[in-house]
């Protein structure tokens, strides 16, 4: 997917705890411009299923509109009480190499500033492999270390719906 945004668009980053009514008007104004979510980063997702404290990214332009969004866990370690690890799920798809190392930096610079925070995990997910280049690339800039768990696949099938049942099943 190509990215809508253009390096030269990005104002700011913004990390708010959640609830605050501003996550949910951030996410309101991207659903109304057509920029999709990844399930993982909604509101009612985070609240539902992810862990009792969470984090939002908000990507905005020049114009303070709203570019993208990303949701952070903050797990809290059971081995070492009072700290935490942040752990972002399906990150990246629909922003360029530029807007991806921008989040990056803003995530570890966040996560450096808390003595608390012992570990920052993205798990990357694109659609296509310019994209999986790009946030990889913008990791390792930050020194962000790839970890490729054993249950993780390695390629994700793909099918074009649009067409009839019997023509998906025969192909």
């Amino acid at each position: 997917m190509s990215s809508s945004v253009e390096p030269r668009t990005i104002k700011h980053i913004t990390v708010r705890k959640r609830p605050d009514p501003w996550c949910a008007a951030f996410e309101a104004e991207l659903d109304a411009s057509g920029i999709p979510i990844a399930l993982p980063h909604r509101e009612s997702w985070a609240s539902t299923f992810g862990s009792t404290q969470s984090l939002v990214v908000g990507l905005a332009d020049d114009q303070g509109r709203a570019l993208y969004a990303c949701s952070v866990d903050v797990v809290p370690l059971r081995s070492l009480p009072g700290h935490t690890t942040y752990r972002v799920q399906r990150f990246g798809y629909g922003l360029d190499g530029e807007a991806v190392g921008a989040v990056l930096r803003e995530l570890a610079r966040h996560a450096r500033a808390r003595r608390n925070v012992l570990r920052l995990i993205v798990e990357t997910f694109a659609g296509d492999a310019a994209g999986l280049t790009h946030i990889g690339s913008a990791a390792s800039v930050l020194g962000l270390a790839p970890y490729f768990p054993p249950q993780r696949y390695t390629r994700t099938l793909r099918l074009e719906l649009g067409s009839s049942l019997e023509a998906t099943f025969e192909g």
